[in-house]
């Protein structure tokens, strides 16, 4: 018994150095287990959550998908996981973060262990990640490759799409049109004496011109 309880509070004192949550439910979901990263980022001690169910400390969950989810690992005695892409968070833990993000929450990566015992499963442990660093610069990053993406097929005096983009979409609504054996038009239009309005009230008086043009067709 000495034995086993001095393994427990190794295995306790471990899990408290680790930067991660350390959560532990048995098969009816109730809380086993709790690191001191869930108590210094949820805010409650090991002593007012062990014992009690996971959606009473955590009513934000999602019961029905948790409970699934849980089954699914019991059931199939394999690990799962669910990352910040598909649920930025599972457990409403405030970040610490000194950035700004969408979210108070941390996003986070988990994992959901069983833990065997004789064969038998009866307890599972997650694993909780803070990610958020990672989902603020990928979302940085996304963002910066979709702006770059548009800066491509947008002319840079007028604002409105260039001339790729619209041979790119020609292509597309020439082969949908086809496909479908749908008519198909296209409506081109050109400015008459353009070359005369430049020559006579210079280029930027002929910029002003297309952008005011390109605007009138927007609003269009």
């Amino acid at each position: 018994m000495n034995s086993v309880s001095s393994t427990e509070l190794q295995c306790r004192a471990i899990t408290d150095q680790l930067n991660s949550g350390v959560l532990v439910l048995d098969t009816h979901l109730n809380i086993v287990m709790w690191n001191r990263f869930l108590q210094v980022h949820a805010n409650k001690t090991p002593e007012q959550v062990v014992g009690q169910s996971i959606f009473s400390v955590f009513p934000e969950l999602s019961q029905r998908w948790f409970e699934r989810k849980v089954k699914s690992v019991v059931q199939l005695h394999t690990p799962s996981f669910c990352s910040w892409e598909q649920r930025h968070h599972l457990f409403e833990l405030p970040h610490t973060r000194p950035i700004t993000t969408g979210s108070e929450f941390m996003a986070q990566n988990c994992t959901f262990f069983p833990i065997d015992k004789n064969g038998d499963i009866e307890h599972v442990c997650i694993l909780i990640e803070d990610v958020t660093d990672v989902c603020y610069y990928q979302t940085l990053l996304k963002k910066t490759m979709d702006d770059l993406a548009l800066s491509n097929r947008i002319d840079g005096l007028t604002q409105v799409y260039n001339r790729k983009h619209w041979e790119e979409c020609l292509e597309q609504e020439f082969s949908r049109a086809r496909r479908h054996n749908h008519k198909l038009s296209l409506i081109m239009f050109d400015l008459d004496h353009f070359k005369l309005l430049n020559d006579t009230y210079g280029h930027q008086g002929g910029d002003k011109v297309l952008i005011d043009i390109a605007k009138n067709l927007v609003n269009c």
